[in-house]
């Protein structure tokens, strides 16, 4: 009998260790069901004028309350404004930037008008666990209204009525922009700091004092641009790991990292995204190994 029709018992092996891998590989390939629906942003469209694309730590409209965090849902309010509701605070959201970590917002009860001498504007935001900061874009607008007719007249100027009596004018300054003004103080009675977004009253003031109230209108109503606290660092780390930021709701909603293959606390797997390589590299020894044992038969 010829013994060379029969493979060595090494063949054998070989041949069994590669049926179990091939069977192994379609459960490597199976993405975890939150990480395929997290990973990508998701289009909020509120009212057809607002389009927002939603990412960590952000969710809500069909994006799952697991890709975000739970106190960052956005609602669409009459079909007009995107909404985010933070403790005795309500917002209208403008815009979002998930690479520096800033929303930019607008206090839903703002309505300021400037028609009126301004009492202290409801334009500030209060400071809490998930909102830290204003952005370095955030500047104060100083108003100075219930001036005497001494005030300097000129540039930076807007009108409004006193309490129901007669218009008096009033004057504005920008932090970090030059004083136009420096006795306002002597000459007026009151002056009201507001935050504003200072690259958008650059756009529009392009450099030159202004005297229209309905750009100081424009530019009240562009919002504030703040940074938000989602536990940001750990949400960098994940996706340094090309994890995806989410949170695990079975669990408090507390943070964890979507990976391709399973949630982890924190980071994924050195490997993560690359566990094919092990696979595909064992599947190419075992059949340069069985090739060589045909060969020697």
């Amino acid at each position: 009998m010829n013994n060379n029709l029969f493979p060595p018992l090494a063949l054998h092996y070989m041949i069994f260790t590669l049926f179990c891998i091939l069977i192994a590989i379609p459960s490597s390939y199976c993405d975890d069901e939150l990480y395929e629906a997290c990973r990508n942003p998701h289009p909020f469209s509120c009212g057809g004028s607002v389009v927002l694309n939603l990412l960590y730590p952000f969710w809500g409209d069909g994006r799952r309350r697991e890709c975000g965090k739970n106190e960052f849902e956005l609602t669409c309010e009459d079909d007009l404004h995107p909404i985010i509701n933070f403790p005795s605070q309500k917002f209208r959201v403008l815009d979002i930037n998930t690479n520096d970590q800033t929303v930019t917002i607008l206090r839903y009860d703002h309505n300021w008008d400037l028609t009126v001498c301004p009492e202290r504007p409801a334009v500030s935001v209060n400071f809490n666990g998930f909102l830290s900061n204003y952005s370095s874009n955030v500047r104060n607008l100083s108003l100075f209204y219930n001036c005497t007719d001494k005030s300097p007249p000129g540039s930076n100027t807007y009108t409004c009525r006193q309490q129901g009596s007669e218009d008096r004018k009033g004057f504005y300054t920008i932090d970090d922009e030059p004083d136009y003004f420096p006795n306002l103080t002597n000459t007026c009675g009151n002056v009201t700091k507001v935050p504003i977004l200072f690259t958008a009253a650059l756009d529009k003031n392009k450099n030159e004092p202004q005297n229209d109230l309905e750009w100081l209108r424009e530019i009240l109503d562009m919002g504030l641009q703040v940074k938000y606290e989602a536990e940001n660092r750990l949400c960098s780390a994940c996706q340094s790991s090309a994890g995806i930021c989410g949170s695990n709701y079975s669990n408090s909603g507390e943070f964890v990292c979507f990976c391709r293959d399973k949630p982890c606390p924190h980071t994924c797997p050195v490997m993560n995204g690359m566990h094919a390589l092990p696979t595909l590299f064992l599947i190419h020894i075992s059949l340069r190994c069985i090739y060589s044992n045909f060969s020697l038969v």
